[in-house]
């Protein structure tokens, strides 16, 4: 339980960065607008076939926070998918257990650190039938 909960506030501080990381491509856009249209106000820039030149300034400016907050995002959606699926195939190792055995009674506790005493109890109760 407490690895779900690492690896849950892991996903979120990955999301956090991504999200700082967007926010601040936004920011450099702004001021590389600006300073885009200061070049041209004071005529260090002419209005004909400059596009690629803008474009070539825009790119390398912008494309890594860009890339950067993507890759974050895809690495904490896929720890919280795998977190997720590590559990599901935990509990499917509990069920199976339990059917080998002939026991009916599903073998999931959903907090171990409050429900460990319990779950030794029951254990013992098994083993004695």
């Amino acid at each position: 339980m407490m690895n779900k909960k690492i690896t849950t506030i892991f996903s979120v501080f990955l999301y956090i960065v991504a999200t700082l990381y967007a926010i601040y491509m936004i920011y450099v856009c702004f001021n590389t607008f600006h300073y885009i249209y200061s070049l041209k106000k004071q005529g260090q820039l002419s209005s004909s076939g400059i596009l690629y030149t803008i474009l070539n300034f825009y790119i390398p400016n912008l494309s890594h926070y860009f890339f950067y907050s993507i890759i974050l995002l895809v690495v904490g959606i896929g720890i919280q998918n795998s977190t997720f699926q590590i559990e599901s195939d935990q509990r499917m190792t509990y069920r199976e257990a339990n059917k080998s055995t002939g026991s009916h009674k599903e073998i999931i506790h959903e907090d171990d650190e409050n429900n460990l005493e319990t779950w030794f109890n029951d254990l013992k109760k098994e083993k004695k039938e």
